[in-house]
């Protein structure tokens, strides 16, 4: 929160992409958020536990936009893809992708992404990862 302070002046984020999928960095989303912000929650797509809010302090006297994205429907996809095509000379969204993992190494995949070593891993159809026999 202090570093994007730091960043934006003191104002806060236009935008916040919470997908931490913890309920207290939610609160700290918001926290980073500036008067009138927008955060696109897809971090919770699974019961995380509940958090203290304070609806007056967090939504209501920052006016922000906070919109919940979750089990991917095909309605969220159009204007979280518009999101990212209107902020990407801002922001570095490729590099949130930390790990790439081809359909063969799912389960690899999956257990990557709960490491606090990741930030986004991403299963890619098609990606084939050099697999070395005992022979070489």
């Amino acid at each position: 929160i202090d570093r994007v302070r730091t960043l934006t002046a003191g104002r806060g984020a236009d935008v916040v992409l919470h997908m931490a999928n913890t309920p207290r960095s939610f609160v700290e989303g918001i926290e980073m958020l500036k008067r009138g912000g927008m955060m696109l929650e897809m971090g919770n797509f699974a019961d995380t536990g509940e958090i203290s809010l304070n609806v007056h302090r967090h939504i209501c006297s920052k006016n922000i936009r906070l919109i919940g994205l979750t089990n991917h429907p095909s309605t969220g996809y159009g204007p979280a893809l518009r999101l990212l095509e209107r902020y990407a000379d801002r922001y570095p969204f490729a590099e949130m992708v930390t790990h790439e993992f081809g359909l063969a190494d799912v389960e690899t995949a999956m257990h990557t992404s709960m490491s606090p070593d990741s930030m986004k891993v991403a299963i890619v159809p098609g990606l084939h990862q050099d697999i070395q026999s005992d022979a070489d």
